[in-house]
């Protein structure tokens, strides 16, 4: 809000500056910035310093040449020029204040992004196999996606969350194999455990329920490959149930679940291997059949269909992309676990093969994460049955904590979430801080209707004091974050922020006098001050997926 009014007063001082023969251009490497020391001034620019060359001059004589159009700029004060020739500007006290006013105008009116393009868009997340419970690093993706799809919303695109359930395949079979196992050793049949299935105790809860349903009956005498078919279902499905609950708790919805096996069953993955045979692309070797996927930017061929016949999970997952499109998005956005980064090439060449624009595809990593038990790493493979369950971890933190810490890093970097911080009730834990703030001002509200302080006209001098522009220009960075973070996929930035104007209120709480400030009006821009604080962190945290409590 508040760089977009000053950034826009800046470039209309320096096309002044154009028409008059100062300056030739403005270069796109002209940045308005706001210098980390105060004394600094409040905004700088380099256009002296980009200009300088193209324009034969010494960047601190062209900085003197623009000194008088950036000292007729609205609300300046002081111009100075600093180091090679930056030009660092001072606004007048008043002038936060100002700008805090359009803010309220712009929240009253629904806080929309008129200038942000609205695009229809499908988020892909989770998509985590059906053999097994969430775990702790699903729990990531989950919380990263669901942001976004969040943010996105917040901005105004028209967003699809969809789950892609791995329904297919050999780990299918493997799951079916290892229910099938557990159900034989319970009734007493002497079985070797297949080596490469799954050992985790909620195979046997799941070869336990199907045992006590209605399934069982008979189930003995069928063949084994009907055993099997039957137990690849039913433990999927089970699971299925498994993870949509999960989800549910941890506050993430999907609006459509597409099945790999619904792909193969209509066609669809049969369709794309047709096309890329008639384009050419394909040739056959040992009875497989590849795609030339390096003529399209991969590094070598991929095999879609094996030696049986059967298409492989890359055939199913490329046809999958393709009907992604075919659905009309502009944009497809893949969430995909730091494992997978070797696979987007491929995907992208299947693309291009199959003549779509692959840069409306968007693929997004997510880094591991570490959990910490006092102390101590936990270690996880889904495969032995040591792994931390992602419900487990919600029941144990609550889902603000555990979606707030989920977020601390940018999702490319490696996370550590400590379980014992996260749980902890003080201001060193950082989603306890920000709700903090949030009680802190709905505490602040009660009391202003206890003593019938009212909320009445104010002027920008008002909030002239050191104290309300701090809070004030943190405040008036949210609209700019909040559109940053959407462009850039980046709900971290938004957790970031949100550290911030909590700290930034809770000093100023702990400074500033508001309900006695003196002045009726000075009461009344303080409140409003405060109360926008408190509008915005609840915004913000919705935006994460996290309550904003009253009390605390």
């Amino acid at each position: 809000m508040i760089e977009k009014i000053v950034e826009n007063r800046i470039f209309a001082a320096l096309n002044r500056a154009v028409t008059d023969g100062v300056l030739d251009a403005i270069s796109p490497a002209v940045k308005i910035s706001a210098p980390e020391r105060r004394e600094h001034g409040d905004w700088s620019v380099n256009a002296a310093m980009v200009a300088a060359k193209s324009m034969k001059q010494r960047p601190r004589d062209l900085a003197e040449k623009l000194l008088p159009y950036m000292q007729q700029i609205e609300n300046v004060r002081q111009v100075e020029i600093a180091g090679p020739g930056f030009l660092n500007l001072f606004f007048a006290d008043a002038f936060a204040g100002q700008t805090f006013l359009h803010f309220l105008d712009w929240w009253r009116n629904g806080a929309r992004f008129e200038d942000i393009p609205a695009e229809k868009i499908l988020v892909e997340f989770v998509s985590a196999n059906p053999t097994g419970p969430l775990h702790v690093g699903h729990g990531r993706g989950a919380a990263v996606g669901d942001s976004v799809v969040r943010l996105l919303r917040r901005v105004g695109h028209r967003v699809t969350a969809e789950y892609y359930i791995n329904d297919a395949g050999r780990q299918m079979e493997k799951l079916g194999e290892s229910v099938r196992a557990r159900i034989l050793e319970s009734q007493g049949v002497d079985i070797a455990f297949p080596e490469d299935g799954y050992h985790g105790d909620y195979i046997r809860e799941i070869a336990a329920a199907f045992v006590a349903g209605p399934d069982f009956s008979g189930f003995m005498g069928h063949p084994e490959t009907r055993q099997l078919a039957t137990l690849r279902d039913f433990a999927g499905n089970m699971i299925l149930g498994w993870i949509r609950d999960e989800l549910a708790r941890f506050n993430v919805t999907f609006d459509c679940w597409r099945s790999e096996r619904d792909l193969h069953d209509s066609g669809a993955v049969g369709n794309f291997i047709e096309k890329l045979k008639q384009k050419g692309v394909l040739t056959q070797s040992e009875g497989a059949f590849w795609f030339a996927t390096d003529r399209y930017g991969d590094e070598k061929p991929r095999v879609v269909v094996r030696e049986n016949g059967e298409p492989t999970y890359f055939a199913a997952d490329i046809a999958y992309h393709v009907e992604k499109f075919s659905r009309g998005f502009d944009r497809a956005l893949d969430f995909w676990g730091a494992d997978h980064h070797g696979y987007e090439p491929r995907v992208r060449a299947a693309l291009r093969a199959l003549e779509f624009d692959d840069a409306r595809l968007e693929v997004h990593l997510i880094q591991f994460v570490t959990l910490l038990r006092d102390g101590e790493t936990v270690s996880m493979g889904k495969r032995s049955g040591n792994f931390e369950i992602l419900g487990d971890i919600v029941r144990d933190v609550g889902v603000d904590a555990a979606r707030f810490f989920y977020l601390l890093r940018r999702p490319e970097s490696h996370l550590e979430f400590d379980l014992a911080l996260a749980k902890k009730q003080a201001n060193d834990n950082p989603v306890f801080y920000v709700q903090y703030a949030h009680a802190r001002v709905c505490s602040l509200r009660r009391l202003a209707a206890e003593r019938k302080l009212e909320q009445g006209a104010f002027t920008p001098a008002d909030l002239c004091d050191e104290a309300d522009r701090d809070l004030l220009n943190v405040l008036l960075k949210y609209p700019r974050i909040l559109a940053a973070a959407a462009q850039e996929r980046a709900p971290h930035q938004v957790v970031f922020y949100l550290q911030e104007i909590a700290a930034a209120f809770h000093g100023y709480y702990n400074k500033q006098r508001i309900l006695d400030a003196g002045t009726v009006s000075t009461v009344s821009a303080r409140l409003a001050l405060a109360d926008a604080v408190g509008q915005v962190i609840a915004d913000g945290l919705a935006v994460i997926g996290v309550s904003a409590p009253e009390k605390m």
